[in-house]
């Protein structure tokens, strides 16, 4: 088993029973220092670096079908990389993985489809989170609700 931190789309509790029906949601988290933007093909990146805000993000206890199935949806290797970080859930500090989009796709600003914006708004309300790291980079984006 592995920890897959979500922070887009896969926030959609309906898309991760279709992809990872042993997928089980065990924490949530904010991971600090971080942006959203909507980059190659029009895909969320998860930006960690000198920023003075956060992102909520869900984390998933996933097997290796999962995995796999995470790796084609996400287009690993080519459009997104695997990101191993410590996290800590309950009182136990643990190694998680997000997916963080490879260059040159990351430095490409582009428009999102209303479908996956839709998709991650879902997952928003699925998870109760609020919407300020999204609406930003909607925002940045230039996109119409």
């Amino acid at each position: 088993m592995k920890y897959y931190i979500a922070y887009g789309s896969n926030l959609n509790r309906s898309l991760m029973k279709k992809f990872c029906p042993g997928s089980e949601l065990v924490a949530k988290a904010k991971i600090k220092n971080a942006v959203l933007r909507f980059r190659g093909h029009g895909y969320l990146n998860l930006e960690i670096g000198d920023f003075d805000t956060f992102v909520y993000t869900a984390i998933w206890k996933i097997d290796r079908a999962c995995e796999k199935a995470l790796d084609i949806y996400e287009d690993y290797p080519k459009l997104y990389d695997k990101v191993e970080i410590d996290i800590k859930i309950k009182d136990d500090l643990v190694k998680a993985f997000y997916y963080k989009m490879n260059k040159p796709y990351d430095s490409e600003r582009a428009m999102p489809k209303k479908k996956y914006v839709k998709t991650v708004l879902k997952g928003y309300k699925d998870m109760n989170f609020e919407t300020s790291a999204l609406d930003d980079a909607i925002e940045e984006i230039g996109f119409e609700k």
